[in-house]
């Protein structure tokens, strides 16, 4: 993600879930967890150069995530979705 987007493309992040299950502390609710972990992940891809409105959360819950056509619509629905397409010829591959 980071040599494309220094050579100037845009990458857009879509995350199916927030990360809201999985934490030992039982002290922390899935609601601090999920933004903790959103926090942590925003501050990734910052460095990774993806901008704020190119870093996209579903949100859907730990756990319930399944191969249906709910989840496809929902990613098929994000920003522009329509216009991603992935240069191959780009990617410097071995």
């Amino acid at each position: 993600m980071s040599r494309l987007t220094s050579d100037g493309k845009i990458v857009r992040s879509v995350k199916v879930t927030s990360g809201d299950m999985g934490s030992r502390s039982l002290k922390v609710t899935r609601e601090e967890l999920q933004k903790i972990r959103e926090s942590e992940d925003s501050a990734s891809m910052t460095k990774l150069g993806i901008s704020p409105e190119n870093n996209i959360y579903l949100h859907i819950a730990d756990g319930t995530v399944d191969n249906n056509l709910n989840i496809i619509g929902q990613l098929a629905l994000q920003k522009n979705i329509k216009y991603l397409r992935l240069d191959y010829n780009s990617l410097d591959l071995p």
